[in-house]
């Protein structure tokens, strides 16, 4: 295989694991196609893998180093269209940022240097995202953008994204207070919408409807789409995340201030809050922590306030808590796990749907894998944080976590199904896990597939003592160690989740 040929490979891989969302082996991919690319010294495709390493660390929040892969990449990109992408980027970077005045410009760049693209989505999309970030600053010419992508993109045969375009101009529609337009570009992108079963887009026209009908004070309608937007991420709590669930607890504190249950309205809009800050939403954060603060004024000011009992919705809302929020408490305390355990979640449903796992099983997993280490927060930081290895006894009281977190999460409504894979997520294939040494055949294979899961993501992740290993490396490791710490199956089945 020659030097042409290897890069073409690292390019079209770093390029379907990014679509995947597998993130660890696009960067691996993306690195090896730039090094490809210099030592070709192809100028253009130093560009390109510099810029699919930045839409990486976009994707992953990592914004600063996002920022500095794209400008690396504009000092070298010679070619207008690949200009226009990397400008493209950069800006939507700054959008995620909330430096509006650096996004509008590098939009602009992108604009003026699209004419070299024939792609109708690339500049359907490019207007869609202008429009995005103009709401913040001119209204009208937001609306004039995201009617161009409109006009671009209309019987494209795309309803996901032509959805996701009209949910833009309802938006910007509600926000210009003209609700009419608003409602018939909303309920037309649910209409698109429903056709492709996209479970988070649903949610979010959903819940945008939900919003304008607040808007329009017509408080009913607006709880019947909280309600359904609710009801769509029960649907599939796979592929549920905080800021959905967030967008919609908002709603339902806004209804509640204007019913007049104050308490109610300040845990929602708070707990709203704490997730947008997580997600780094900030100017959905903003706007929450307005409300927040004039809820406390309206109960500083009512010293008899009752909190009513909880309907089915507080109910539901209180189960994705248990989900979402519980290991926020481990996060907190140890950084080097930050989102770990909604990646081991990610990559368990990943091997149950390849091994054809019912839904029920893949949603056990996506629910447990989050909260499946919460028996580190009985674990003092200085071992946790430990930046050298563990002595025999630090290891001794780690080791406890399982059983640990079995006993936290006793009573959440958890199955005990759920609170079996909790207690034996470090159990062996050999038998030589703890905390009961459980072999092999004995071992369910929930369990062996969140072990897996769970093995990889902290291979590939940062740890006080060690740097993070490469995508390529932790398979190899797996590989190794399948048939004594892992089920090969399991091993099997998760690398054929890279084969592309």
């Amino acid at each position: 295989m020659n030097a042409f040929s290897d890069l073409e490979r690292y390019r079209y891989l770093g390029g379907k694991f990014f679509e995947e969302k597998l993130y660890v082996a696009a960067f691996e991919e993306a690195n090896l196609w730039l090094s490809a690319a210099e030592r070709l010294i192809i100028h253009e495709e130093q560009a390109s893998a510099l810029n699919a390493l930045g839409c990486i660390s976009l994707e992953i929040y990592e914004w600063d180093t996002a920022i500095k892969y794209f400008q690396r990449a504009l000092k070298i990109a010679s070619q207008p269209s690949t200009r226009a992408k990397l400008y493209k980027n950069l800006g939507l970077t700054y959008f995620r940022k909330d430096d509006l005045i650096s996004a509008k410009k590098a939009y602009e760049e992108s604009l003026k240097n699209s004419w070299a693209i024939k792609d109708v989505r690339f500049h359907a999309q490019l207007h869609m995202d202008f429009g995005g970030i103009m709401r913040e600053v001119d209204l009208d010419e937001a609306i004039v953008h995201s009617a161009k992508a409109l006009s671009l993109f209309q019987g494209a045969g795309d309803l996901t994204t032509e959805g996701r375009i009209r949910n833009n101009l309802g938006i910007l529609y509600a926000q210009k207070g003209k609700y009419k337009e608003a409602e018939e570009n909303l309920i037309f992108a649910l209409e698109l919408l429903h056709r492709t079963g996209d479970t988070k887009d649903l949610t979010y026209t959903f819940t945008e409807i939900a919003r304008l009908y607040y808007e329009m004070k017509s408080l009913n309608k607006a709880k019947e789409y909280c309600k359904k937007a609710l009801e769509t991420i029960f649907s599939d709590v796979t592929v549920m995340n905080k800021s959905e669930v967030a967008k919609v607890r908002y709603l339902f504190g806004l209804i509640f201030e204007v019913e007049g249950h104050l308490a109610k309205a300040y845990e929602y809009v708070e707990k709203a809050c704490q997730y947008f800050e997580e997600y780094r939403l900030i100017q959905d954060s903003k706007k929450a922590k307005k409300t927040l603060k004039r809820i406390q004024e309206k109960i500083s000011m009512s010293p008899e306030y009752r909190y009513d009992n909880l309907s089915e919705e507080d109910r539901q809302l209180q189960y994705l808590d248990t989900f979402l929020c519980i290991g926020d408490s481990l996060e907190a305390k140890d950084k080097y796990t930050r989102n770990h355990s909604e990646r081991v979640a990610g990559y368990a449903v990943r091997i149950a749907k390849h091994m054809d796992l019912p839904k029920d099983q893949r949603e056990l997993l996506s629910k447990i894998g989050r909260v499946h280490d919460i028996g580190k927060i009985m674990i003092a930081e200085e071992i946790l944080r430990k930046p050298t290895h563990l002595t025999d006894e630090e290891f001794a009281i780690v080791k406890l976590h399982p059983s640990m977190g079995e006993m936290i999460l006793k009573n959440r409504f958890l199955v005990d199904e759920g609170l079996f894979l909790v207690r034996h997520h470090h159990e062996r294939y050999d038998g030589k896990g703890y905390p009961d040494g459980i072999t092999g055949d004995e071992l369910p294979l929930l369990c062996s597939i969140l072990s897996v899961a769970d093995a990889y993501d902290a291979m590939t992740s940062h740890r006080p003592y060690r740097p993070a290993l490469f995508h390529s490396s932790a398979l190899k490791e797996l590989e190794k160690c399948a048939g004594t710490q892992f089920n090969p199956d399991v091993v099997g089945v998760f690398k054929k989740c890279f084969l592309i």
